[in-house]
């Protein structure tokens, strides 16, 4: 389950015991394998059989029976077709659910994240209200598709961040509000939550985490893919070709929608700039742009995540009245739009491109992919960044996935791991130490 959008909960059910025994065992061993991760994995099964498929896909394919010394269970053969990835066997039953924010609530979360300070009282009764809504949410899933909650191994939740921002030292903090505990009481049922403390006790960012979905589900062997997810942040999740020799690696670019939104809804009341409607009316304030692609975020190197503490209210207003005060409004969400673009573009140009050499594919994903201005945008600030030729674009549903279930399905997976003691980080995008199984289960 995804808490992160304040639009609504997304509520997805997927069934993942087709990588288990009747045990309810993984079907596989790191250990056995040699391998760090589910990810490192998958590559060593493509190697052994000269198979260029996704993850797993030869787990249940009875001519491989044992494969450098994993021995796999055929339980679950009778689930299998043959001529599909695995991991696209797990979601061919996706159910996907969205449970509606109420207003208070958004605006209680809202005012939380923009403010440095708040009475105790108010910050738990906002986190009670919040858990009720997760529970609320699940109920109302579980009911529409008719599901148990006994059949429901656990409730993955992430929750919803309200702080999340490193120090002078480097050092990273995060806050995501949901009392899992109080979760698990309220349905009943097990919860798994937390799951970004594990990361940064590593020496993390605790961000990115949905890289070590994106590895699993988009990865190719042939092709760098670039897992791009535009919300209220943008993140990218670089998966180079395995002939590069490189592990992946992914970074926060800056803002995607979150200051285009703040200012639609502080100038127009209008909650997000519809298709860029009024991104096309305005002009570019050239001194607003540069000063915002100044600010020290957009240099630093990856590993980097970033958030509403980096880039806040305080900041954003406080740059649109030195540079853009007698501006009209439209010039103003005119130019956060284009910086939304250009920090992707220049992303790619000092961070990816350097050490990939092209991009194959993007898949898209987030709110922002709604925005087709914005993404027309993006292709003209790369043929001016001179990138090259522009990748081969694909969207979840081009997977068959809704995009909005993306983020709860990636939590899904991250669960799951959990729940078996696996690793679910991928150090080379968070920058921590180690591997490690984060979550709490409750």
């Amino acid at each position: 389950m995804s808490g992160t959008s304040l639009d609504a909960v997304d509520v997805v059910v997927v069934d993942l015991s087709i990588l288990e025994t009747k045990e309810n065992k993984p079907l596989f061993s790191l250990v056995e394998a040699e391998a760090k991760d589910l990810f490192s994995l998958s590559k060593t099964l493509r190697k052994k059989t000269k198979e260029n498929k996704d993850l797993f896909c030869l787990v249940l394919d009875p001519k491989h029976k044992k494969l450098n010394k994993i021995s796999f269970s055929l339980e679950n053969e009778e689930k299998a077709k043959e001529t599909k990835p695995l991991v696209s066997l797990v979601e061919e039953n996706l159910q996907h659910y969205e449970h509606p924010y109420p207003e208070t609530l958004k605006k209680g979360v809202l005012s939380l994240q923009t403010k440095k300070t708040i009475a105790l009282t108010s910050f738990v009764t906002l986190e009670k209200e919040l858990t009720h809504l997760y529970a609320d949410a699940v109920e109302s899933a579980l009911k529409t598709w008719g599901i148990e909650k006994s059949s429901v191994v656990a409730v993955c939740i992430h929750g919803q961040t309200v702080f999340h921002q490193a120090d002078k030292n480097g050092e990273v903090g995060t806050l995501q509000l949901g009392d899992a505990s109080r979760l698990a009481e309220t349905l009943r049922m097990r919860v798994i939550a937390d799951f970004r403390r594990g990361d940064i006790a590593q020496g993390g960012q605790g961000a990115p985490l949905l890289p070590f979905y994106d590895a699993l589900r988009f990865s190719e062997p042939d092709k760098t893919v670039v897992a791009h997810n535009l919300g209220g942040i943008c993140n990218v999740s670089v998966l180079p070709a395995e002939s590069l020799g490189l592990e992946p690696f992914a970074f926060d670019t800056g803002p995607a929608n979150l200051w285009i939104d703040r200012a639609m809804l502080e100038y127009f009341d209008r909650p997000f700039d519809e298709d860029a409607q009024v991104a096309r009316q305005g002009n570019l304030i050239r001194p607003l742009m540069t000063a915002i692609l100044c600010l020290p975020y957009f240099a630093k190197s990856p590993p980097k995540s970033t958030g509403r503490d980096d880039f806040s209210d305080k900041s954003l207003f406080s740059l649109v009245n030195k540079y853009a005060k007698n501006c009209p409004k439209e010039d103003v969400i005119t130019t956060l739009t284009h910086v939304t673009v250009s920090s992707m573009a220049i992303a790619y140009k000092k961070f990816i491109i350097p050490k990939v050499g092209k991009v194959d594919k993007i898949v898209f994903s987030g709110g922002g992919v709604c925005n087709q201005g914005l993404m027309n945008l993006f292709g003209a600030y790369w043929q001016a960044h001179e990138l090259g030729y522009f990748p081969e674009v694909y969207y979840p549903e081009d997977f068959g996935i809704p995009n909005k279930a993306k983020e709860a399905l990636g939590f899904a997976w991250l669960g799951w791991a959990k729940w078996h003691g696996l690793p679910n980080n991928l150090p080379s995008c968070t920058g921590a130490n180690a591997y490690v199984s984060g979550g709490v289960i409750y």
